[in-house]
């Protein structure tokens, strides 16, 4: 009998109190630069208020900088703040943000990446 996992997860630590997620999707845009494409992406973000369990969206362009540490080459990016680890999957699977991703974030962005993290760091063993 054959056992599948995940290699290095079987001993990962514990959070002691997980705290909010922060789930950062950052898009590059097909048509790089492109002012309605961008506002498209930010006005259908704000639907993704109306999913359970998500505290707050924020959403913008990009802040150029000149700063050698600071990415600048995406055009849109988003920061949905969920109440717990558990929302996520939740959220991710939700019609709502299914719908986002399917009819506005695909035909738009030519790269999309996340980034989640939960807010409370303190790990137990």
């Amino acid at each position: 009998m054959a056992m599948i996992g995940l290699v290095g997860y079987a001993s990962a630590p514990k959070l002691e109190k997980p705290g909010p997620v922060q789930h950062l999707v950052v898009c590059w845009l097909k048509n790089a630069g492109n002012i309605e494409a961008r506002e498209h992406i930010i006005r259908a973000s704000q639907t993704l208020a109306q999913i359970p369990g998500v505290l707050k969206v924020s959403v913008g362009g990009v802040l150029p900088s000149q700063r050698i540490i600071v990415d600048s080459s995406f055009d849109v990016a988003l920061v949905v703040t969920l109440a717990d680890i558990d929302v996520l999957a939740a959220y991710v699977a939700n019609p709502l943000h299914q719908k986002m991703l399917n009819d506005v974030v695909k035909p738009l962005a030519k790269k999309v990446l996340v980034y989640d993290f939960v807010e409370n760091y303190a790990f137990i063993q």
